[in-house]
């Protein structure tokens, strides 16, 4: 599988549980320590309509990438930013700007569709266990990720409080490739919501 397809099947995993969140549920705390659930959400809308702007030419333009509150429930809003990044990836052919990622630079196409493609598996994990929900892609999603996870600079420049990651952690015996992959990006995969309702 390509890895535009994988993106699209990557999309259609976190709809699944994005679709399960209510609205009572914004306010719970996340594994992205600055973010309630709302905030979170509101991210993961703005970004896939930065990288759907950035794959029609316009990712020089920070406004494109900025946070997308919704209204109630995030399953419309979200909805319609996937058809958004689906529709501008599937015709991209030149190089992308993600000054988020590299400013200045031009990124071939596969590669920021394999950018976006881990950094929605990782917020649809955050999503499910902050709902407290099991989320394990398929192996050759897993796999993707962690081919990228592992090429994520980890400097102490590059992981700064409030960055897109955290410190490299020990993902433990056993891990799965999934969750060897969010322990390089700085989450746990042990982590629990604590303190509130499941």
């Amino acid at each position: 599988m390509d890895i535009r397809t994988l993106h699209v099947r990557a999309l259609e995993l976190a709809t699944e549980v994005v679709d399960q969140v209510t609205a009572d549920q914004l306010w719970r705390p996340t594994p992205c320590a600055d973010w309630r659930l709302g905030e979170l959400l509101a991210h993961m809308i703005g970004q896939n309509h930065g990288f759907a702007a950035a794959a029609r030419g316009l990712g020089d333009d920070l406004h494109q990438w900025r946070d997308r509150p919704f209204p109630g429930t995030p399953a419309r809003s979200w909805a319609v930013s996937v058809a958004d990044v689906v529709e501008a990836f599937a015709t991209a052919a030149a190089p992308l700007r993600l000054p988020e990622v590299r400013p200045g630079l031009d990124i071939p196409v596969e590669t920021a569709v394999s950018f976006h493609h881990l950094d929605t598996l990782v917020h649809a994990w955050d999503v499910a266990v902050t709902l407290g929900l099991p989320f394990e892609p398929p192996q050759e999603q897993a796999r993707a990720v962690l081919a990228v996870a592992a090429r994520v600079p980890a400097g102490p420049d590059d992981r700064r409080p409030g960055g897109s990651f955290g410190g490299v952690l020990a993902p433990g015996a056993g891990a799965s490739e999934f969750h060897r992959a969010l322990a390089l990006l700085g989450r746990d995969p042990a982590w629990q919501p604590v303190g509130q309702p499941v």
